[in-house]
């Protein structure tokens, strides 16, 4: 049974870098109420300065925004890459030097509504051949969003943490 979507619920899509400056601010007002620690690589202020110094011609920002009227809910930083051959994979923006995958949102959760608007804005990103989302951790939100049976755990990918607190200087 579908759910039923107030009409003040949509995503917006944006698309350059001109755009993603112009929502700077409110991207940064929902940094400020988001709960979830690991989500630093999906800030405004790595998403932004990635585009402006390591972007490149063969790069196309796919920022998506959740909105509930005006007020911002979620944004899922993504790009689009095109490979050899005119191949567009829809990554996370940063990719490779991203660490993790995730989305920002306010409380660091997302209703189910939510949940489903933003599979349906990511399935509708035609302009890409094929969707590459790496390292998400199995307890955001990213995780939810994402299809069912759609991740390959078989990449044996981990982090090697180096800690200091051994030493007093």
């Amino acid at each position: 049974m579908p759910r039923s979507t107030p009409p003040s619920l949509h995503v917006d899509c944006l698309r350059s870098l001109t755009e993603a400056e112009a929502f700077a601010p409110a991207w940064r007002a929902l940094e400020d109420v988001h709960a979830t620690p690991l989500d630093w690589f999906q800030t405004s202020g790595w998403c932004l300065s990635w585009i402006r110094h390591l972007g490149h011609d063969g790069i196309a920002p796919r920022i998506l925004v959740l909105r509930d009227g005006d007020e911002v809910i979620a944004v899922w930083p993504l790009m689009i890459e095109t490979e050899r051959f005119g191949l567009r994979i829809l990554r996370s923006l940063g990719d490779p030097h991203t660490q993790y995958s995730g989305i920002l949102c306010r409380n660091g959760t997302l209703d189910p509504v939510h949940v489903e608007l933003l599979q349906s804005a990511l399935l509708s990103l035609v302009d890409a051949d094929a969707a590459v989302i790496k390292l998400v951790p199995a307890d955001s939100p990213l995780a939810h969003v994402l299809p069912a049976g759609s991740c390959v755990e078989a990449l044996g990918t981990s982090a090697s943490v180096l800690t200091l607190a051994g030493f007093r200087t």
